[in-house]
Protein backbone atom coordinates (compact mmCIF):
# COMPACT_ATOMS: atom_id res chain seq x y z
CA UNK A 1 0.00 0.00 0.00
CA UNK A 2 2.64 2.34 0.85
CA UNK A 3 4.58 1.68 -2.52
CA UNK A 4 1.61 2.68 -4.24
CA UNK A 5 1.30 5.82 -2.22
CA UNK A 6 3.88 7.28 0.33
CA UNK A 7 1.66 10.29 0.87
CA UNK A 8 -1.27 8.08 2.36
CA UNK A 9 -2.49 9.01 5.76
CA UNK A 10 -1.44 6.39 8.35
CA UNK A 11 -5.08 6.25 9.87
CA UNK A 12 -5.93 5.43 5.75
CA UNK A 13 -2.61 3.22 5.43
CA UNK A 14 -3.95 1.42 8.94
CA UNK A 15 -7.43 0.74 7.44
CA UNK A 16 -6.21 -0.47 4.61
CA UNK A 17 -3.54 -3.15 6.54
CA UNK A 18 -6.14 -3.81 9.27
CA UNK A 19 -3.97 -2.10 12.04
CA UNK A 20 -3.51 0.22 14.42
CA UNK A 21 -2.28 3.52 13.14
CA UNK A 22 0.11 3.12 15.99
CA UNK A 23 1.28 -0.10 14.99
CA UNK A 24 1.62 1.05 11.45
CA UNK A 25 3.72 3.93 12.60
CA UNK A 26 5.82 1.79 15.16
CA UNK A 27 6.49 -0.78 11.94
CA UNK A 28 7.19 2.06 9.51
CA UNK A 29 9.85 3.59 12.15
CA UNK A 30 11.51 -0.15 12.32
CA UNK A 31 11.51 -0.61 8.93
CA UNK A 32 13.05 2.73 8.76
CA UNK A 33 15.71 2.14 11.00
CA UNK A 34 16.60 -1.14 9.25
CA UNK A 35 17.41 0.02 6.43
CA UNK A 36 13.91 -1.69 4.84
CA UNK A 37 12.23 1.82 4.02
CA UNK A 38 15.35 3.89 2.76
CA UNK A 39 13.24 7.20 1.26
CA UNK A 40 9.97 8.02 -0.22
CA UNK A 41 10.41 9.46 -3.77
CA UNK A 42 7.92 11.83 -5.69
CA UNK A 43 7.19 11.24 -9.04
CA UNK A 44 8.28 14.13 -11.01
CA UNK A 45 6.03 15.44 -14.11
CA UNK A 46 8.99 16.47 -15.99
CA UNK A 47 7.07 17.97 -19.24
CA UNK A 48 5.30 20.09 -16.60
CA UNK A 49 8.36 21.26 -15.96
CA UNK A 50 9.72 22.06 -19.52
CA UNK A 51 12.60 18.90 -19.22
CA UNK A 52 13.30 15.97 -20.72
CA UNK A 53 13.87 12.50 -19.01
CA UNK A 54 17.06 10.79 -20.03
CA UNK A 55 18.74 7.91 -19.42
CA UNK A 56 22.44 7.85 -20.58
CA UNK A 57 24.14 4.52 -20.93
CA UNK A 58 27.98 4.99 -20.81
CA UNK A 59 30.55 1.85 -21.64
CA UNK A 60 33.64 1.97 -19.78
CA UNK A 61 37.00 1.84 -21.59
CA UNK A 62 38.87 0.39 -18.13
CA UNK A 63 37.06 0.21 -14.76
CA UNK A 64 39.80 1.60 -12.14
CA UNK A 65 38.56 2.77 -8.64
CA UNK A 66 39.59 5.96 -8.16
CA UNK A 67 38.64 7.29 -11.43
CA UNK A 68 34.86 5.61 -10.58
CA UNK A 69 34.83 7.89 -7.51
CA UNK A 70 35.59 10.63 -9.47
CA UNK A 71 33.39 10.35 -11.68
CA UNK A 72 30.33 9.54 -9.00
CA UNK A 73 31.52 12.67 -7.28
CA UNK A 74 31.12 14.72 -10.36
CA UNK A 75 27.69 13.41 -11.03
CA UNK A 76 26.58 13.51 -7.88
CA UNK A 77 27.17 17.42 -8.05
CA UNK A 78 26.01 18.05 -11.65
CA UNK A 79 22.36 19.50 -11.40
CA UNK A 80 20.82 17.58 -14.70
CA UNK A 81 21.71 13.79 -12.73
CA UNK A 82 18.82 12.85 -10.71
CA UNK A 83 20.05 8.92 -10.89
CA UNK A 84 23.39 6.97 -11.17
CA UNK A 85 22.66 2.87 -11.42
CA UNK A 86 25.66 0.93 -11.23
CA UNK A 87 25.31 -3.09 -11.48
CA UNK A 88 26.18 -6.28 -12.88
CA UNK A 89 24.15 -7.40 -16.55
CA UNK A 90 22.93 -3.59 -17.35
CA UNK A 91 23.37 -2.84 -20.98
CA UNK A 92 26.56 -0.82 -20.14
CA UNK A 93 28.76 -0.42 -17.28
CA UNK A 94 26.92 3.15 -15.62
CA UNK A 95 23.19 4.06 -16.10
CA UNK A 96 22.72 7.66 -15.81
CA UNK A 97 19.15 9.02 -15.38
CA UNK A 98 19.37 12.96 -16.08
CA UNK A 99 16.34 15.29 -16.91
CA UNK A 100 17.56 18.25 -19.46
CA UNK A 101 15.98 21.60 -20.55
CA UNK A 102 16.75 20.47 -24.28
CA UNK A 103 18.95 18.21 -26.49
CA UNK A 104 21.50 20.36 -26.41
CA UNK A 105 22.03 20.66 -22.95
CA UNK A 106 22.16 16.60 -22.92
CA UNK A 107 24.89 16.90 -25.72
CA UNK A 108 26.81 19.65 -22.92
CA UNK A 109 26.65 17.15 -20.20
CA UNK A 110 28.05 13.96 -22.31
CA UNK A 111 30.87 16.36 -24.17
CA UNK A 112 31.80 17.94 -20.26
CA UNK A 113 31.69 14.12 -19.63
CA UNK A 114 33.94 12.83 -21.95
CA UNK A 115 36.27 15.70 -21.65
CA UNK A 116 36.61 15.55 -17.67
CA UNK A 117 37.19 11.75 -18.20
CA UNK A 118 38.81 11.18 -21.79
CA UNK A 119 40.77 8.24 -21.21
CA UNK A 120 37.67 6.28 -19.38
CA UNK A 121 34.45 7.17 -20.65
CA UNK A 122 33.89 4.88 -23.99
CA UNK A 123 30.89 4.33 -25.82
CA UNK A 124 27.16 5.66 -24.97
CA UNK A 125 23.80 5.43 -26.18
CA UNK A 126 20.76 7.67 -24.81
CA UNK A 127 16.86 7.04 -24.36
CA UNK A 128 14.17 9.45 -24.39
CA UNK A 129 11.04 9.00 -21.95
CA UNK A 130 8.22 10.69 -22.75
CA UNK A 131 5.86 10.25 -20.02
CA UNK A 132 6.51 8.80 -17.07
CA UNK A 133 2.88 7.23 -15.67
CA UNK A 134 3.75 4.88 -12.84
CA UNK A 135 7.02 4.55 -10.59
CA UNK A 136 7.11 1.46 -8.49
CA UNK A 137 10.06 0.75 -6.50
CA UNK A 138 8.77 -3.08 -4.94
CA UNK A 139 8.23 -5.78 -6.80
CA UNK A 140 4.70 -6.90 -7.34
Amino acid sequence: VLASDARISLVQLAAAVEASPKTVSYRMRRMENEGLLLCYRPIIDHDHLGLTYYKLFVNLNFYALDQMKAIKAWLKQHKYVIYLVEGTGLPADLDIELMVPSNKELLEFIRQLRFKFPRVIGDYSTVAFKETRKVRYLPF
